[in-house]
């Protein structure tokens, strides 16, 4: 991930939907995600 990309992303959001379909009732489930700073780790 360049630097670029990861400041470009602070200050967003995404929205996940979310259909579920349990004994016949569906319900869908909207979350919303804020990106409020972002940390990169490296795994040797």
């Amino acid at each position: 991930m360049t630097d670029e990309v990861r400041t470009g992303s602070v200050g967003k959001s995404i929205s996940l939907l979310l259909p579920l379909q349990i004994e016949g009732v569906a319900n869908e489930y909207t979350f919303k995600f804020s990106v409020d700073s972002v940390s990169v780790r490296r795994v040797p």
